[in-house]
């Protein structure tokens, strides 16, 4: 079995015409500049000198930015710095993150021409309210409308949601699952809410009026998205889906890095609760953020 690998490349802001209220993408990536075909090349270059192994399934993601509402030019130059290494078989695949309403037929078509093969839509929630009470600019409409286009055109769809947002309950978020499973992607990400310095979410915390989940209300209403999913592919016959995390370097509370114990151990759980397999949580010390990546068959 090839050993998948994932370079990831953050493009922070670039394609974002709004700014919603719980995002400052360059703290949470670490870039502070815009990235050229050049620093995709490089990057490139730097994981392909650290893989162990030589058979092994390598995807460079473009994450963050909403890329494909990235001016197109912008676009096509990164994506073209991707293809001699598919071209020579040292990458096998492209995979990145955009907004709902930035997937229309034409930005499908070139998107596959560049061999991109996994399209992730930040869906965050199915609730319209709540989708403009964090100024997301979009609804569950487009988020539809957009699904329906991926899959049309057999790109591999990935959803990403998030728990905690302001002014949504844990039956809010319960159904923005349930709405999602209905859409069948073939993988979620289940992000809890955090307070990031620098963003709107920040200010209104600052006010008294937004109060982020405790890591323990976190966890319980991880977990119980977490069965619905679980759910969905018992039903289907498949055995029980892996899980894998990708970890960021932020602040998990506002201008505060002092957390790492209660994260590492909230990582460790909801790793418990998808794999079913102990774990040794100080694997996972000095993380401050956990997005939950959920494998979903169709």
């Amino acid at each position: 079995m090839k050993k998948e690998y994932i370079i990831p490349i953050f493009v922070p802001h670039l394609g974002c015409k709004k700014c919603c209220t719980f995002c400052n993408q360059r703290t949470i990536s670490g870039e502070k500049k815009q990235v050229t075909a050049k620093d995709v090349t490089n990057t490139i270059e730097y994981y392909l000198k650290n893989f162990k192994n030589e058979n092994n399934y390598v995807e460079v993601a473009f994450f963050g930015g909403s890329f494909t509402a990235i001016e197109r030019e912008k676009q096509e130059e990164l994506l073209s710095a991707v293809q001699p290494y598919i071209k020579e078989k040292k990458v096998d695949s492209i995979r990145l993150s955009t907004r709902p309403d930035a997937i229309d037929k034409d930005i499908l078509r070139m998107l596959k021409k560049y061999n991109v093969k996994t399209i992730e839509l930040g869906v965050q929630s199915t609730n319209n309210y709540i989708l403009a009470r964090c100024k997301r600019g979009h609804s569950f409409e487009d988020v539809k409308k957009a699904s329906k286009l991926i899959r049309f055109y057999r790109f591999n769809l990935g959803h990403q949601m998030m728990v905690g947002l302001p002014d949504s309950t844990e039956k809010d978020d319960i159904q923005s699952a349930k709405d999602i499973i209905k859409l069948r992607p073939k993988m979620v990400r289940i992000y809890p809410v955090l307070v990031i310095k620098g963003t709107e979410l920040e200010e209104e915390f600052n006010k008294g009026d937004f109060t982020p989940l405790t890591v323990g209300q976190a966890v319980e209403r991880s977990k119980e998205i977490v069965k619905l999913f679980e759910q969905k592919r018992s039903a289907a016959g498949i055995f029980p889906y892996g899980a894998s995390f990708l970890l960021l370097s932020i602040s998990c509370k506002v201008g505060r890095a002092d957390c790492r114990n209660d994260v590492s151990n909230t990582c460790y759980i909801l790793l418990i609760h998808a794999q079913k397999t102990p774990l040794n949580p100080k694997r996972f010390r000095g993380v401050f953020y956990i997005i939950l990546s959920i494998i979903l068959q169709r």
